[in-house]
């Protein structure tokens, strides 16, 4: 015969999980945030990125523009622009680097 303290556990456990929130879908935001930042990481060799930090995200409907402030060998400000999907549509530097690829929308 069970011992009527020890089928306490196997009755709450249902409800524990029923309570454990679910992780919440990604937004435009997040991916937006999530394929520029891969874009920019892209961008240099390994190891080379000191720090990097997102500095604004600005939207509307069709589009996303993330900023992002890069320290590697010189400092400069990244900004993209991602789609409703998390495509990339532009991406620039400031300053320019050397032999940098420039997209415009449609490139990716």
């Amino acid at each position: 015969m069970t011992r009527p303290l020890s089928i306490i556990p196997l009755l709450l456990a249902p409800a524990l999980v029923a309570l454990t929130p679910a992780p919440a879908a990604a937004g435009p935001d997040e991916r937006a945030v999530g394929q520029c930042r891969a874009e920019l990481l892209g961008q240099f060799p390994a190891g080379s990125i000191r720090n990097h930090r997102v500095v604004s995200i600005e939207g509307n409907s069709r589009r996303t523009r993330v900023t992002f402030s890069v320290n590697a060998e010189r400092r400069y400000t990244f900004e993209c622009a991602a789609g409703p999907q998390g495509q990339i549509l532009l991406t620039s530097f400031e300053p320019a680097r050397p032999g940098e690829r420039q997209l415009a929308a449609g490139q990716r």
